[in-house]
């Protein structure tokens, strides 16, 4: 069995094609499902994105954190050593 591609359909577990999901339905289901599923996967990626951007700024501020740090106890050190 060919799904709406022309790509063969999946094989089951115990060798027996499974009907792609597409093929059970009309052309216009088919290209609302297809749009459907654009939308959901643009609102993932951006989500992906923002995600990343809030992992790099909490990331950036951990590590100015640990240089300001860093900083004043070397600062703390050679004042007391003198």
């Amino acid at each position: 069995m060919v799904d709406l591609w022309g790509v063969p359909a999946a094989k089951g577990l115990c060798g027996q094609s499974r009907p792609s999901r597409f093929t059970r339905l009309s052309p216009a289901t088919q290209a609302s499902e297809i749009d459907e599923r654009r939308i959901q996967s643009c609102v993932h990626f951006m989500t992906l994105k923002k995600l990343n951007r809030l992992a790099h700024i909490r990331l950036k501020k951990g590590r100015d954190q640990t240089h300001e740090v860093q900083r004043g106890l070397g600062g703390r050190q050679t004042r007391t050593g003198i």
